[in-house]
């Protein structure tokens, strides 16, 4: 029996019966209890919180609810009147007013005669009515709870109604010759009780007058209340409580052998030994002894070296976490320190995850590999230790053990892909999934690959091999697509829209990069396609389409290629066929298989007053509009009805009559705004009725996000067809999940089934659990089980909302649109609605946009003032552009960086023909910056503009005819560079060198900047030894004492000193052989491995060291060639005449500190040998790298690499179709 808030929700009807729904307060489980007996007594409200009696039958099986009157909770006595009495079967029952619909009854006693009023005690409830205990006294000495110590006449028995023989003890009745048998416990005997009376409580008063009694008292022959003994344990028993519970006690004896028993805690049979003695202290004595375990440990707590005999993966993986201090660790080191069993769930769920994760980021995956094997135990640990019967709530004791079997199934996956990457087996896991796909292993190969090595049109190939999945992988799919996007970063700054850099003119590295973007777009359609996701291939399909048209030449095909993008993405929710053939190991769209204009063409009257318009469904921030066939869009800020703009259905069928803003009939779309309410032709009706779902209808929605509400309610938000609507944590499952679970469990963007719970006010209440027992149940556990594979980032609406992403790409495909046309004013009309995508995603591109728009109506004006120019109206025209550049602010730059040359020719247009020392300064730091950055082409518009207004200023006349000729011919020139794009400015053969020096340097630079890695490796010599770190420093101390000495004989002392240390590196013995071979066998691991670049000349503290010591170190040629001829002969010793030129490359490059050698290898089919030993002895060795060191091989390692070379010549051989 146990007493619980609960919250009375609406009605509903089952079997033409009404039942009200009764919400618990904290667990929030429903029950559907039946109305009347909910409306038992008046005033009951629904929506309102009471308080009901919850009791578990254990002979039905089943739980009852009472509801319980404020004014008779159980426990409370009252006094009520007595409005009548009736008998039944020769007993008196009084009827008592109460506010009840039907009157309350309670048994009269004998000697109750004449009574007004009765005073009674609610005991317990039944069908939603209290039931009552006669506890009046008011004629009667004895008041009922009393407990009054009886003098005890003698201890004797008697014989019950099943004719069995009680001990009870005879006690005289104060003031009277009457005495009364009581019954005793089995401490209460004539033998062991030595006290003259005994403790009995009143608990009601006989017919005939006399106390109706219980023994009551705490004094014990043996024991005291509040101290320890000691008991020896006998066993252990399974019990079941009448609530329904299971729980097990132990079973104890005292010295005096004499039985007891005590709550046994989980676990504690595996833990405590028959015969075995524990403290237990005296909590109550009453009706029996009351025991409760004093000193008692967790039995589940087991120490690390239980778990794990080794102690080196005790002091590396365990012990130093608990010296850290971040959220997790002191909660591991809390439960730890105090012996709670549950510090293997921290330590599984969140530091070893988090220990994996920062070595994988590392790339350390041998590393990676023994953090799963050590996870993996511990999860078989929780499996079969009994740990999990420590979890009380069965839901969510099964739901870990899910977990748990789940994680070590992907361990499992995940150390099968990490091995197939170290042991250079991707082929062979290709095959095995060709057989059994399982898109987890999928997942981690990808994860832990080095992606940008990934060969994308192997692993297309090996997708294209599978044949169907099963769908418990479309999650996982999802996520795989996710992470790829978040891969393909890399390749970001390749893929910056410039309007004034033609497709053609881009440097063939870029188009590398975006030839290798695209087909990882195709690689994410195809794994769109095989789970089924429409929406995302679609994206994905307008996108694969847009970036191809920064790889083709013609005009008109980029064009075709956009207008499908278009309809493709307009219509998301239909599937569409993509036409692309996989030839010569390129992926190549069939354009003649694509229509030039999908989109149908149904030329729309802008010369109309106003449009009537259907709306027919949200979309992001606004709505989908359609005239006719044409489609368009309705943004919320162009809503002028308050009830469209509120309405919450995802689906609508809304008439209103509208303006459009911006149409484009080639595209086949409208942006429009609802007309004012003050316009005659205002119209706005809702067409559709609005129904509202049923309680247990199930339907489908899209997760929105996981957020915390309330203070510390957390809750899913969903998105469906029928409006927003929310999943408490408490209806997810029956365990409740913080947010750190329900962000891993649910991703933005997944469609998910859920349960129709009901409304509030006009949001949906919706339950997940729920599903279990319906057809739905298989899809609520594949949700739950896949909650660990780990996107840790947080994903961003632009990666997961489709709609939001949809209106993005909309967006960039009239941008890109308007890149390709010529006239200005159709550039700013598709510029226009690219805006008003970006605008209505809040994107910060529709601000760039919008100074895109006045930029080139600001072209249209300079062109017009090309026809009519003098120096005097150009000023003007400066007035217009200043106006434009005083809404530039240095944010765009940073936020767009391919905005540069926009920025750059607003101030051009404005400096231009300007005779302002300020503007000359402006002007020259242009020039000198356009230098610095190397930019050839914008250095000489800035020339152009130096020169113009150079001369100015040194003329006094404004309108001279020559000066007007002469500007306004370097205004065209500036004009012509404008409209034919940057490369139309003719640039000598030393600019174009200068200009490729620069971003050599630049580049490599940066790479220098970088850390050693598994493709970068530096050596600061080739031939010469340099040196030590302690040399070094006292080298340094050296030379400042050189900077402070004064005579000469000091200086002559110190320099001579500082030669000294530099010398005692090259005394050592074939230190040059030495030296030259860890060069080598870089390049021969570089070549075996994935490639990479060796820098010589640079330090490994990232300085660049030059060449010029080992130029110095020959006879002859003491220069580039001569280093050159040594490099190559060096090559051939080591490697021999088979070493294939088309695997090396390397070029010589000069920085202010001195040369560097750039030597890029790349990876070899067959495995390469270096030839001699590091001390120039003939000796054949096989180097790979690992990491930022290149290993030699040896006994089973070579053997399984030679294995898997020939493996790989043989893959690179065939071609799956």
């Amino acid at each position: 029996m146990n007493e619980i808030c609960c919250l009375i929700k609406n009605e509903t009807t089952v079997d033409d019966k009404s039942f009200y729904i009764i919400q618990e307060s904290e667990s929030k489980k429903e029950h559907l209890i039946p109305i009347n007996q909910i409306h038992t007594f008046k005033n009951i409200k629904p929506f309102k919180k009471y308080n009901f009696l919850k009791e578990y039958n254990p002979n039905q099986n089943k739980t009852y609810l009472s509801i319980i009157h404020p004014d008779f909770k159980i426990g409370h006595e009252r006094e009520l009147n007595i409005i009548g009495s009736f008998e039944i079967d020769e007993k008196t029952y009084f009827e008592l007013e109460s506010d009840y619909e039907k009157p309350l009854t309670v048994r009269a006693l004998n000697w109750q005669d004449n009574l007004q009023k009765v005073k009674c005690k609610v005991v317990g409830y039944k069908r939603g009515r209290p039931r009552l205990k006669n506890i009046e006294t008011g004629n009667s000495e004895w008041n009922i709870g009393d407990i009054i110590p009886f003098t005890i006449k003698e201890f004797s028995q008697f014989t019950d109604k099943s004719d069995n023989i009680i001990d009870c003890v005879v006690l005289e009745i104060p003031n009277s010759n009457e005495t009364i048998d009581i019954r005793t416990q089995n401490w209460q005997n004539q033998k062991d009780w030595s006290f003259k009376n005994i403790n009995c409580k009143v608990i009601g008063v006989l017919g005939n007058g006399l106390p109706k009694l219980i023994t009551y008292d705490t004094r014990h022959p043996h024991f005291v209340v509040g101290k320890t003994y000691d008991f020896i344990v006998t066993g252990f028993t399974d019990k079941t409580s009448y609530k329904g519970f299971n729980y097990k006690v132990i079973n104890l004896i005292d010295k005096f052998n004499n039985s007891f028993e005590v709550l046994a805690i989980p676990n504690q049979e595996n833990k405590i030994k028959i015969d075995e003695t524990i403290e237990c202290k005296i909590d109550n004595i009453n009706t029996r002894i009351h025991l409760k375990q004093v000193n008692s440990k967790d039995p589940f707590f087991y120490e690390f070296d239980e778990i794990v005999e080794d102690e080196s993966l005790k002091k590396k993986y365990f012990l130093k976490h608990l010296e850290k201090d971040d959220e997790y660790n002191l909660k591991l080191k809390s439960q730890y320190e105090q012996e709670s069993g549950f510090w293997v769930f921290t330590y599984c769920n969140y530091i070893l995850t988090k220990i994996k994760y920062e070595e994988s980021i590392r790339r350390n995956l041998s590393e990676v590999l023994k953090i799963i094997d050590l996870h993996t135990f511990f999860e078989n640990w929780i499996l079969t230790s009994g740990i999990l019967r420590a979890i009380q709530d069965d839901d969510e004791r099964k739901l870990t053990k899910l977990k748990v079997l789940q994680i070590i199934e992907n361990n499992s996956l995940e150390k099968k892909a990490i091995k197939a990457i170290l042991d250079f087996k991707i082929p062979d896991l290709y095959q095995r999934q060709v057989n059994d796909t399982n898109f987890k292993e999928i997942y981690y190969l990808i994860k832990y690959s080095d992606f940008e090595n990934i060969n994308e049109i192997e692993f297309l190939k090996f997708l294209s091999s599978i044949k169907s999945t099963k769908n418990e992988n479309r999650y996982i799919i999802k996520r795989l697509i996710y992470y790829i996007n978040r891969s393909l970063e890399i390749y970001k700054n390749s893929l910056k829209q410039e309007y004034f850099i033609l497709s053609q003119n881009l440097k063939s590295e870029q188009k590398g990069e975006i030839i290798k973007y695209v087909n990882w777009i195709y690689i994410q359609i195809y794994l769109s396609g095989l789970a089924d996701l429409v929406v995302e291939s679609n994206i994905l399909i307008s996108k694969f389409y847009r970036f191809n048209t920064l790889l083709l030449i013609n005009k008109a095909d980029s064009e075709k290629l956009l207008l499908n993008a278009f309809y493709i993405i307009s219509n998301s929710t239909k599937k569409h066929n993509i036409p692309v053939v996989l030839k010569n190991n390129n992926i190549e769209i069939t354009l003649s298989q694509l229509e030039d204009n999908p989109n149908k063409f149904i030329a729309l009257n802008l010369d109309e007053e106003y449009f009537k318009t259907i709306i027919v469904q949200k979309h992001y921030n606004g709505f989908k509009a359609t005239i006719g066939e044409t489609e368009g869009f309705l943004p919320f800020q162009n809503i002028t009805d308050i009830n469209l703009k509120q309405n919450k259905q995802e689906s609508l069928e809304w008439e209103t009559n509208i303006d459009i803003t911006l149409y484009c009939s080639k595209f086949q779309y409208f942006i429009c705004k609802q007309l004012d309410k003050e316009s005659q032709n205002y119209y706005s009706k809702n067409l559709k009725r609005d129904k509202k779902l049923n309680r247990g209808k199930i339907i489908y929605g899209i997760v929105k996000n996981v957020t915390t509400f309330d203070s510390d309610n957390i809750g899913v938000f969903i998105s469906t067809e029928f409006g927003d609507g929310l999943i408490h944590q408490n209806e997810i499952t029956y365990n409740k999940y913080g947010y750190y679970d329900l962000n891993n469990i649910f991703t933005k963007g997944d469609k998910i089934p859920l349960y129709v719970l009901g409304y509030n006010n006009e949001n949906l209440v919706l339950g997940f659990k729920q599903l279990i027992g319906t057809r739905f149940e298989n899809e609520y556990y594949d949700i739950l089980n896949n909650y660990d594979i780990d996107i840790t980032e947080n994903l961003t609406d632009e990666e997961i909302n489709s709609d939001f992403r949809i209106e993005l790409e909309k967006g960039f495909i009239f941008e890109q649109f308007a890149f390709f046309k010529d006239s200005i004013d159709e550039k700013i009309k598709y510029i226009k609605f690219a805006k008003a995508f970006f605008s209505n995603t809040k994107n910060a591109r529709s601000y760039l946009l919008n100074i895109y728009i006045e930029y080139f109506n600001s072209i249209k004006n300079l062109d017009s003032l090309t026809q009519d120019y003098t120096i005097e109206k150009y000023n003007d025209f400066r007035n217009f552009i200043i106006k434009i550049k005083d809404k530039v602010q240095t944010k765009t730059l940073e936020n767009f960086p391919e905005s540069k040359n926009l920025l750059f020719f607003i101030d051009i247009l404005h400096i231009f023909n300007s005779k302002d020392e300020n503007d000359l300064e402006i002007v020259f730091n242009l020039v000198q910056k356009s230098i610095q950055e190397n930019d050839i082409l914008l250095k000489a518009v800035a020339k152009t503009v130096l020169s113009n207004n150079l001369i100015l200023t040194e003329i006094d006349k404004d309108n001279d005819d020559s000066l007007n000729e002469f500007t306004l011919k370097n205004l065209k020139r500036i004009r012509e560079y404008i409209n034919q794009g940057v490369l139309s400015v003719e640039e000598s053969i030393e600019d174009k060198l200068e200009k490729e020096l620069k971003e050599k340097k630049v580049y490599w630079q940066k790479r220098i900047n970088e850390d050693e890695g598994e493709k970068l490796e530096f050596k600061a010599t080739f031939i010469t030894p340099i040196p030590t770190n302690d040399q070094n420093r006292i080298i340094e101390g050296l030379e400042k004492q050189l900077k402070k000495a004064q005579s000469e004989e000091n200086i002559s002392k110190i320099k001579s000193k500082i030669e000294e240390v530099k010398d005692l590196s090259k005394n050592v013995r074939g230190i040059d052989k030495i030296i030259i071979h860890s060069a080598l066998k870089t390049i021969c691991a570089f070549a075996n491995t994935k490639g990479g670049v060796l820098l010589l000349g640079v330090s490994d503290d990232k300085k660049i060291f030059g060449l010029e010591q080992d130029y110095k170190s020959f006879k002859k040629d003491k220069d580039r060639d001569g280093f050159g001829k040594f490099f190559d002969s060096m090559i051939k010793d080591y490697f021999g005449d088979s070493f294939s030129s088309t695997l090396l490359e390397y070029e010589f490059l000069k920085f202010p500190k001195g040369d560097i050698l750039i030597v890029k290898v790349k990876k070899s089919t067959e495995e390469v040998f270096l030839l001699k030993n590091e001390k120039g002895i003939t000796e054949e060795s096989i180097y790979v790298r690992n990491l930022s060191s290149s290993n030699k091989l040896k006994g089973v390692e070579l053997s399984k690499f030679i294995k898997s070379k020939y493996r790989e010549q043989i893959m690179n051989n065939t071609e799956i179709k």
